[in-house]
């Protein structure tokens, strides 16, 4: 009898390093326009995760200077 062989699953990058190229695309093209409010809850629905990675993905948004983030704020 043959053994299944198990596929591995090829991953080009982490969630957050995904959703980073993403939304910085989004900003780039046009698609988001400037001041638009990135909303987490709605972000974490869009690319199907919860909303830890989006944070850390707003956060490296923010360290490249592409999103502005309040304190406290959503």
């Amino acid at each position: 009898m043959k053994q299944a062989r198990r596929r591995e699953v090829i991953r080009t990058g982490t969630t957050v390093e995904q959703m980073v190229r993403a939304i910085a695309d989004m900003i780039v093209t046009g698609a988001l326009l400037p001041g638009e409010k990135l909303d987490e809850i709605s972000l974490a629905s869009r690319f199907e995760v919860s909303r830890t990675p989006v944070r850390e993905a707003l956060r490296e948004l923010g360290a490249m200077g592409l999103v502005g983030r309040e304190p406290n704020r959503s």
